[in-house]
């Protein structure tokens, strides 16, 4: 057995050492504060949409399944989503629809997969409300079988 073995003092310790470096190295971070709402709305929609670029440079993106949204910071029970059909990496901050409670698109006139998900009865869990803001992400990709 080795000494480092995951039930000895010393791996335990280092273990503890591990996540005291990791809650530290967020310590005197603050999220950003906006004096109005539209600031904090173009703030997350900017955000979302880097998001979108990111995740296609990772490859999670099929171009006409999944999103990604971002809780309107004054309409909670809202939220900002990619249109059906737009690759990830394309998506702009002006692509973005704003969608309700019920799915359906609020600003934007182009369709998205959420108003699919919503007559299928998925997205409930996206306008659960509450007090979070949140990015949720729902993305489908293919995998190649080994």
């Amino acid at each position: 057995m080795s000494p480092l073995d995951a039930c000895s003092p010393i791996a335990n310790g280092l273990e503890r050492a591990k996540k005291d470096a990791f809650r530290d190295s967020f310590k005197g971070f603050k999220p950003p504060s906006f004096a109005t709402l539209a600031q904090e709305r173009q703030h997350r929609k900017e955000r979302l949409a880097a998001g979108f670029r990111i995740f296609a440079e990772f490859g999670f993106s099929e171009g006409v399944a999944g999103h990604i949204t971002a809780r309107d910071p004054e309409l909670i029970d809202h939220f900002w989503v990619n249109p059906l059909g737009v690759h990830f990496s394309r998506i702009k901050v002006s692509d973005l629809l704003l969608v309700n409670a019920k799915g359906e698109t609020v600003i934007g006139d182009r369709p998205t997969d959420i108003e699919a998900a919503t007559a299928a009865g998925l997205p409930g869990f996206l306008f659960a409300g509450g007090d979070l803001d949140a990015f949720i992400v729902d993305v489908m990709t293919q995998t190649k079988a080994r």
